[in-house]
């Protein structure tokens, strides 16, 4: 089922939420937008005018040829707040500029600047992006010296800083208060003075370095594992042999014995994965209790966190802050509340859904509205702990990859594979199968986060069970396509996804959110350390994915694990450039990318056989109207279209252009490309 086809499909079921929804004013300017007549403004309160700029409107029935590529437009009208008319022609155009003769627009010169629909988050942590305010940069720091070097900067910047000794008391060692940063990325550690391999973890031994007197934990990028130094450690350990008596199920989720890592000598070195690294929210509450790391208050936190959005050009953001969410967006002034929050909510909070259907679930009076289920399902690839399916096929691998972080796949060594579904299984099949039953017949999306191959058969074959318990014919590409468009399921970052499970989605209607900034950031790992050179070419294959119309395919940062930045996210999905510069799912194989210069390391070449790239125009839909459709939104946002909010953002460069494309990545990462952001006809961030 195409995207317009799904469009069709939902305007009967949200036409009259939309009446309730949409000013008045809107829907009169709504006839035909693009017709040779006069256009009634008298309606607005106020009224704007964008012109004299490249206007990528991301309409599918109106700014798209026949196959698929975009028509620009040349000027656009907005009404209190909602797209007016939209020209595509020059005598559109001419009528347009009459018509603000007439009402006295307000006109806003783009002076040749790009303009499209602002951005919409499919997947994110809003309330975690800065939620460690006081650390350490971590995710700065390339290398464990400079770890080290700056970790002793900040750590003593936070023991002398007396803000909050009103609230919490003065800083004293001992195990009271935790020095926390956020960010850390072993994959960046090449080389190292302290004994140590390459990508080396920073264990108990580094942090000592920074300090023995308090407790230290040093968050990896993914948030699925830590360091702590050695009183961390010594703390931890002392609730674990408490917990292990008092609560034997609790114990058995945060097991050291399964996730905490030893060295040769047997010894815990300090790295704590998955459960063991989520003791620290459970029995030693550090990350959830404000009171033990003296961070600043978390709503003024999140109203930042909407600043950092917005100047990345994001009108809407996905937070998975299930019950907390509701007060802390009540207690931002509306003032600072610029952009929509769009709550995820685990599936023991279900009640959160309040009775609603996901595509009728309402926004409050906070811009904050609970839609959807999310349910973990396994970890991470870069952190090695994402489960991994056997595959009887592969008789090299079997389908798993390394789990030691020193392990390094080139280095003529024999290796263990490793599957992970130890440590990074999160629910059992029948389980996970009970929930989707409740979830199809509630009306209600899921969306599910699933990495390793493991994982993401796990949601497959589940949805595959629900759907035939609920008496649906997964053979019936109707009755697949009518659910899919009812609770629109989505597989969250499926960075291993391989080509046959794409093809198990499309049929069963799952749709994909690729985490496709993991092509730069771990693509190098992926390759020489985590799933080979082969396997590693094909994270996040995209144009397979988007091949046929049969899913739906948006991409994410996951911030805070990368900043939300969706520019960059739309340059990854169209050159597929490592970090170190490597071309990886290019097809290179053929010779295709031997004159582009950013391509400077080659030795992965003759693995390179498929083109997972999408062009930028299809990224851009991926970052806009799609994600838009998944947050059941699309009849709201997502494109330059009569009738929806004035969601834009102006850029100093056209993103579909060879100018952009033909950047660095590093150049494309650093540019500050966004001028101006609007939400609702609002300037909410300007440069």
């Amino acid at each position: 089922m195409n995207q317009k086809a799904k469009k069709y499909l939902s305007i009967l079921c949200v036409f009259f939420m939309l009446c309730s929804l949409m000013p008045t004013a809107a829907f009169a300017a709504d006839e035909d937008s693009t017709s040779a007549q006069a256009i009634d403004l008298s309606k607005y309160k106020t009224t704007s005018y964008y012109y004299n700029g490249t206007i990528i409107t991301a309409d599918e029935e109106k700014g798209e040829d026949n196959d698929g590529n975009p028509i620009y437009a040349k000027s656009v009208i907005v009404g209190d707040g909602h797209i007016a008319a939209v020209a595509y022609t020059e005598e559109e155009a001419a009528i347009l500029a009459d018509t603000v003769q007439k009402y006295n627009c307000r006109r806003v010169d783009l002076n040749g600047k790009t303009m499209i629909p602002a951005f919409v988050d499919p997947h994110g942590h809003i309330d975690m992006v800065g939620q460690y305010f006081s650390a350490s940069p971590a995710n700065d720091i390339i290398s464990l010296e400079m770890l080290v070097e700056q970790g002793k900067k900040d750590f003593n910047t936070w023991v002398n800083d007396h803000t909050y000794d009103d609230v919490y008391g003065t800083i004293e060692p001992g195990g009271k208060y935790w020095f926390v940063t956020h960010g850390f990325d072993n994959t960046a550690f090449k080389t190292n003075n302290f004994d140590k391999g390459e990508y080396a973890m920073p264990t108990k031994d580094i942090l000592d370095k920074i300090s023995t007197e308090y407790p230290i934990i040093y968050i990896h990028a993914s948030n699925h594992l830590c360091g702590v130094n050695s009183l961390g450690l010594k703390l931890l350990s002392e609730k674990m042999d408490t917990l292990k008596t008092a609560a034997p199920q609790q114990y058995a989720y945060v097991n050291p014995e399964v996730n905490w890592d030893k060295d040769e000598n047997g010894e815990y070195t300090g790295i704590l994965r998955e459960g063991g690294f989520y003791a620290l929210y459970m029995v030693e509450p550090v990350l959830t209790d404000n009171s033990r790391t003296r961070i600043a208050d978390a709503a003024g936190t999140l109203a930042n966190a909407m600043d950092i959005y917005a100047g990345y050009g994001l009108t809407t953001a996905v937070a998975g802050g299930g019950k907390k969410m509701s007060a802390l967006m009540a207690q931002i002034p509306r003032e600072e509340r610029i952009i929509d929050v769009e709550n995820v909510v685990g599936y023991d909070s279900k009640e959160l859904m309040q009775g609603y259907t996901s595509a009728a679930a309402p926004y409050d009076g906070n811009n904050l509205r609970h839609h959807c289920i999310k349910i973990f399902l396994d970890g991470s690839p870069q952190g090695k702990t994402a489960w991994f399916a056997v595959n009887s096929k592969d008789t090299v691998s079997g389908g798993g990859y390394y789990k030691d972080a020193n392990e390094v796949l080139l280095d003529g060594k024999e290796h263990a594979w490793w599957y992970g579904e130890a440590e990074g299984k999160k629910v059992n099949e029948e389980k996970l199968t009970e929930y989707f039953v409740d979830c199809i017949q509630s009306g209600w999306q899921f969306t599910c986060h699933a990495n390793g191959t493991g994982g993401i058969q796990e949601f497959i074959d589940s949805y595959r069970d629900a759907l035939k318990h609920c008496g649906i014919d997964i053979n019936d590409a109707k009755a697949i396509a009518e659910v899919q468009e009812r609770i629109r399921p989505v597989i969250i970052h499926g960075q291993t996804i391989t080509l046959e499970q794409v093809e198990e989605c499309k049929k069963l209607g799952i749709n994909i959110s690729f985490f496709v900034d993991h092509v730069y950031y771990y693509g190098d790992y992926h390759l020489c350390s985590t799933l080979g050179p082969e396997r590693g070419q094909l994270i996040s294959p995209m144009a397979d994915a988007m091949e046929g119309d049969k899913i739906m395919v948006t991409v994410h940062q996951d911030a805070p694990i990368s900043t939300p930045d969706m520019v960059f996210s739309i340059y990854n999905a169209a050159t597929r450039i490592t970090r170190d510069g490597q071309a990886i799912g290019r097809g290179s194989a053929d010779g295709s990318s031997d004159s582009d210069a950013r391509i400077t390391d080659w030795q992965n070449k003759k693995y390179d056989t498929r083109d997972e790239r999408i062009s930028a125009y299809e990224a851009l839909k991926c970052a806009t109207i799609n994600s838009a459709w998944q947050n059941f939104e699309e009849n709201q946002k997502g494109s330059i279209s009569v009738g929806k909010q004035a969601d834009f953002v102006i850029l100093s460069v056209n993103i579909l252009s060879d100018e952009f494309l033909g950047m660095t990545p590093m150049e494309a990462k650093a540019g500050t490309f966004v001028e101006k952001t609007i939400n609702n006809g609002k300037v909410i961030y300007q440069k």
